[in-house]
């Protein structure tokens, strides 16, 4: 996300530079955004990649479950450590995370336009 025209150019990254300074370059380069909007923008894209990531974990998963027969215990990845893959798995099956995603589901049911106009809100898009 940091835009540096030449590499090592940022200040912060690496060995020059003290830890926050290389933060003024990544602000810059987020399209005329005040630090706060920035900071919120970089919040939410990384709470957004974190449900993506488990949410596709949770897929293959599945997937192993029914390819392998083996119980989702034994099909912790090797980059998941053995303590964060005990607590996903008893939040994946807790009655909370059911009721989430059944509500989810029937939401998504709901929903008929496609949309195909990619990252745009439906606010920004013009009807033809």
């Amino acid at each position: 996300m940091v835009d540096c025209i030449k590499e090592g150019e940022c200040e912060g990254e690496g060995e020059g530079g003290s830890e926050g300074e290389g933060h003024k370059y990544f602000y810059k380069n987020l399209r005329g955004q005040s630090r706060f909007q920035a900071t919120y923008s970089i919040k939410e894209h990384v709470k957004r990649s974190c449900k993506r990531v488990m949410n596709e974990e949770k897929d293959r998963l599945k997937k192993k479950v029914i390819d392998t027969g083996l119980p989702a215990k034994d099909l912790r990845p090797s980059y998941f450590h053995p303590i964060l893959w005990d607590e996903l798995l008893k939040f994946w099956d807790s009655e909370v995370h059911k009721h989430r995603s059944d509500v989810g589901a029937k939401n998504r049911e709901k929903f008929q336009t496609l949309h195909i106009a990619g990252a745009k809100a439906f606010e920004a898009i013009e009807m033809i």
